[in-house]
């Protein structure tokens, strides 16, 4: 049995619930999280415990408790069984390690219910709703330049109202798993149910290909490939809504890396941030982080 520095919490849980199985393994992952397996492999305990980041933790309850979201993902089975001021625990049925690729989106998708109904907000609220879920408050330092992005953004472009929809939030090729011949996602912590549309849809493509970006030489190489990537992204749009237009879809990429921002942003400002990741997880965020940076600024025209 691999050696756990929160054994005693571990042993501590199972016994408090009187879980009768015998746990094989435990995965640490990085914001102080952990993964209990068992030897049954029929569930795995979800344990997050980083003080400032339990609210995503209870988000994801909420996620696999939508009825609404069951109607467009399938789930694994989930319950809630510790939630406190100092720590969350969840049981999460075991779907095995078989993960989708990136070619295979609707396979995780419902395909009946692949046309969505969606509602409108006002796009000025829309910010404002994305400020209180990511709590800007704890981002003082970064609030003057979010601000004057946003306001960029409004008066560049002739939009009053946003269309939203239920989302994952982290919808992925990474975050899913093939069991019993069906299609499963999981990681429900950023679930919303008011997000931009197509949100997920471009979440499971655009965020794998940006994280290669700068690994892409020459410069030209590089404007090619984006070009026919964005093509490729605009057409399986359309699927979700024929009238999908490339005004559209600037508008909605934009959205989607501005709030990937305030995401790396809160991530970032955890308190001793570096010795709750490891030193490959954490660079990986500070790489994204200026990925993102640097598309949205090409979208506002800002210089650096």
């Amino acid at each position: 049995m691999t050696y756990n520095k929160n054994l005693d919490l571990i042993n501590n849980i199972i016994s408090k619930l009187k879980i009768s199985s015998k746990f094989d393994y435990v995965e640490n992952l990085n914001l102080n999280k952990i993964i209990v397996y068992f030897k049954e492999k029929n569930f795995i305990l979800k344990i997050s415990k980083e003080k400032e980041l339990l609210v995503f933790a209870q988000n994801e309850r909420d996620g696999y408790l939508n009825k609404d979201l069951k109607k467009i993902y399938n789930f694994p089975e989930y319950e809630n069984i510790i939630n406190t001021n100092e720590l969350f625990v969840s049981k999460i049925q075991y779907l095995g390690e078989k993960k989708g690729n990136y070619f295979e989106v609707e396979k995780f998708i419902k395909k009946k219910n692949l046309e969505i109904n969606y509602d409108t907000i006002g796009l000025e609220k829309y910010f404002q709703k994305l400020k209180d879920y990511y709590f800007l408050n704890d981002l003082n330092n970064n609030l003057k330049n979010i601000n004057f992005e946003i306001n960029l953004f409004i008066n560049q472009n002739n939009i009053h109202n946003v269309p939203v929809e239920l989302s994952h939030g982290d919808f992925i090729h990474w975050n899913t798993r093939k069991h019993e011949n069906k299609f499963f996602n999981y990681d429900l912590e950023l679930y919303n149910p008011q997000r931009v549309f197509c949100y997920d849809i471009i979440h499971w493509h655009y965020m794998p290909f940006i994280q290669k970006l700068d690994l892409i030489k020459p410069k030209f190489i590089k404007n090619k490939l984006i070009n026919l990537f964005n093509i490729y992204l605009i057409n399986l749009l359309r699927k979700k809504n024929s009238n999908f237009t490339i005004l559209d879809y600037k508008k909605f990429i934009f959205l989607y890396l501005f709030e990937k921002k305030l995401y790396y942003l809160k991530i970032l400002s955890v308190e001793n941030i570096q010795c709750k990741t490891t030193k490959i997880y954490y660079n990986q965020l500070i790489y994204i982080q200026k990925i993102i940076q640097n598309l949205i600024n090409n979208f506002t025209k800002k210089n650096d």
